[in-house]
């Protein structure tokens, strides 16, 4: 559109300017609190499965290895590069990427 309007001869017309508003108090911007997740659980920490945030096949394959809602959780061991960590759900030892273990909403235990 811009460029038929250059081609002959005409200028394009400049965009109304538009009212700024000013930004919200320092209060509003802070970000909300978020779920707690695996990510969050220490070794030998217990805790119990709240929802699976995850979409698609993912989602599909942490709920078929058991990790549906209610389902109490031990974390036993994280890798030293913090990129995989080990839970036992039952008496079955599963190993989870870091980036799966963020989409597991957790509640903590005692």
């Amino acid at each position: 559109m811009f460029d038929s309007l250059f081609r002959r001869g005409r200028r394009a017309t400049p965009a109304k300017r538009v009212a700024r508003i000013p930004p919200p108090p320092r209060e509003a911007r802070i970000a909300p609190q978020t779920a707690p997740t695996l990510r969050d659980v220490a070794p030998g920490g217990r805790c119990r499965v709240v929802r699976v945030r995850a979409r698609g096949a993912v989602r599909q394959r942490l709920m078929d290895l058991g990790l549906v809602p209610s389902t109490v959780v031990i974390v036993v061991r994280r890798n030293p590069l913090n990129d995989a960590l080990e839970i036992q759900l039952g008496g079955q030892l599963v190993s989870l990427r870091h980036q799966e273990a963020g989409q597991v909403e957790i509640a903590f235990e005692a």
